[in-house]
């Protein structure tokens, strides 16, 4: 992974982040607009303090970076116009959340299995892990239209948007409810 692409991971995620609050914001309707937070240090300073309070933080990074770098292998192993949409994000999403929920109702409470540490790890941590598939997915999808130029700009803007709103709506979950 280049340096260049890992800053554009690195502030999409971060732009993202701030995008969930203003979107979180613009769901619940809020009547008092003075709750409404410009400052985006402030905003994210909220979120990683909510975060840290849940989750080890160092655990939500390293989950966040690995999946990320799997999507972005993804994307630099097949450059056509179908994997380069919202499709296998959509996939992730929808399959994400429902793996989540059966490994949570199946879990074994006590156990040494590889599996069943991987399976409890991906229960407690899946929105973090989805939201960092799908923000290298989006990061990678801008490079494939901007460098490779295996996409046009309708159908990157169409799938980035897409992308873009199930982040926040997967983070939206587990930060402000």
């Amino acid at each position: 992974m280049s340096s260049e692409l890992f800053l554009i991971f690195i502030f999409y995620s971060l732009g993202v982040l701030i995008f969930t609050y203003y979107f979180n914001n613009f769901l619940s309707q809020t009547s008092d607009n003075s709750l409404i937070s410009t400052n985006p240090l402030y905003i994210l300073g909220n979120i990683f303090k909510k975060i840290s309070s849940n989750y080890s933080v160092s655990m939500v990074v390293l989950l966040w970076f690995f999946s990320a770098f799997i999507a972005m292998l993804l994307l630099f192993i097949a450059t056509n116009w179908i994997i380069n949409s919202a499709i296998i994000p959509l996939i992730v999403f929808f399959a994400g959340s429902k793996t989540a929920i059966y490994f949570e109702e199946t879990k074994v409470t006590i156990s040494e299995s590889s599996s069943n540490i991987i399976e409890t790890i991906y229960a407690r941590y899946y929105r973090y892990i989805i939201s960092g598939f799908l923000s290298g997915f989006a990061t990678k999808l801008l490079d494939n239209w901007i460098n490779i130029g295996a996409i046009s700009f309708l159908w990157f803007l169409i799938n980035f948007l897409i992308i873009t709103i199930i982040i926040a709506l997967v983070l939206k979950e587990d930060i402000f409810d």
